[in-house]
This record gives C-alpha cells, structure tokens and sequence, in this order.
C-alpha cells in the first residue's frame, strides 16, 4: 500500500491484542525507512497501539481506554482551560451525538488539542452496544459544524462523496 499510493498517509488499524502486529509493522518500516512519514496513526488494540507509538517518532496512537480517559477528563475539567495528559499528542475520536458536552465544542477544543499536538476525529453517534459508526448519512454530515476543521470518520464514502465540497454539503455535485 504506501508503494501504490507514495503521496499518501494512512491510519492502521490493529485488531489483534498482541504485540506481534506492531513488532511486524516496525520490522517492515526499519527495512524501508521511507515509509515511517506515511504512517499518520495508529488505533486499535490497546498493546500494539501504545507499543507502536512509544517505538516510533511522530507516529500518534489511540484506543479506545485512552480516548474514554481524555473525553471524560475534559468534559470535566475543560471549563478551566485544562488539558489532561490522556488528550495529549494523540488522536482523540469524539461521538457526534456527545460532541455538545465537550467544552469549548469545536474552536476552543480544536485549538486546544491542537496546541498539545493532538488531532481530532468526529465519529458518528455512540450506542450503547459499542463503539458509533462513522458519519455515514448526508443528514449526519449536515449536523458537522462549518467550522470544525478535523476529520471526519466514515464508513460509507460513497454516500457522502457527492456531498463533501467546501460551499456547503446540502446539495450533491453536479
């Protein structure tokens, strides 16, 4: 993948526990050193996660514990201007249907995180039963705020592509 596509940065998903994925994936970029500015972030299972971003420069890592950790130290303690540690040169996922709670929602958050390192991904809504899907529907993508300037999660691209353009996302492109 980053010999196809040399311009691009990619997010890796580890969804094994063990470290071995990560021990892997470093292995490889070792053998081809050109390819360690390609790697954005990785996410996933919480050992290969941390491990992965403690071996290797620049790389950001996020699970689930410690963005949990991050969202629920800031919605309380965020009125203060406080940053917690969690939320710290890192990815931060927010839920679309939690992003009310997060103080200073997005300028000041964004701004925030941003002075810390940190990037941050608006995801869909959270469910009870787990972890959200992205913002999938041209109705979830109308309830992004114009001024948020991080990423968007999606699972469905092909249903937002015809929405996303800097005018405005309430009409598809011709």
């Amino acid at each position: 993948m980053f010999l196809a596509f040399p311009e691009k940065k990619f997010l890796i998903n580890f969804k094994e526990k063990e470290l071995r994925s990560a021990k892997l994936l470093l292995a490889k970029l070792e053998k081809h050193p050109q390819w360690k500015q390609q790697v954005w972030a990785v996410y996933g299972a919480q050992n290969p996660t941390q491990y992965m971003a403690e071996s290797t420069a620049n790389t950001m890592g996020f699970d689930k514990a410690r963005t949990k950790a991050c969202l629920k130290e800031y919605i309380a303690l965020g009125w203060s201007g406080y940053v917690p540690q969690t939320c710290r040169n890192t990815v931060i996922t927010v839920p679309s249907n939690y992003a009310w709670a997060v103080w200073g929602w997005p300028n000041k958050f964004q701004s925030r995180l941003k002075a810390y390192g940190s990037e941050i991904i608006l995801a869909g809504p959270y469910k009870s039963q787990g972890a959200g899907a992205g913002i999938d529907t041209p109705e979830q993508l109308l309830e992004v705020p114009a001024i948020f300037n991080g990423y968007i999660w999606t699972d469905k691209i092909e249903a937002l592509a015809p929405y996303i353009r800097k005018e405005s996302p309430t009409e598809p492109r011709k």
